[in-house]
């Protein structure tokens, strides 16, 4: 049987750990789900209207690698040239190398 990393994310109140005060926990949650349950409360308005920020918010996180247009190959290869200068990839948005930089 497979497994997948499901995240539940909804506002706060609907029924599910809230994540509201640790963002940076609900970005590393975000990217590395596999698959997302967006939830609301029918009694609650507001919290049906945040199901597309939620989403945008998703879709940004999941920085994919398939939209990468410069290769990791080619910055190193610059880096060469350079007068052998480090090299490192980072990322403020997934929180990749960002102390190491």
């Amino acid at each position: 049987m497979r497994e997948y990393k499901l995240v539940v994310l909804g506002s706060g109140g609907v029924g599910k750990s809230a994540l509201e005060q640790f963002t940076a926990m609900r970005d590393l949650y975000m990217k590395n789900g596999q698959g997302f349950a967006l939830v609301y409360s029918i009694t609650a308005q507001s919290t049906f209207n945040d199901l597309q920020d939620l989403r945008e918010q998703i879709l940004r996180v999941k920085d994919t690698e398939d939209e990468r247009v410069v290769g990791k190959e080619q910055g190193q290869n610059l880096a060469r040239q350079w007068c052998n200068c480090a090299f490192l990839e980072s990322s403020a948005k997934s929180k990749i190398n960002v102390n190491e930089v």
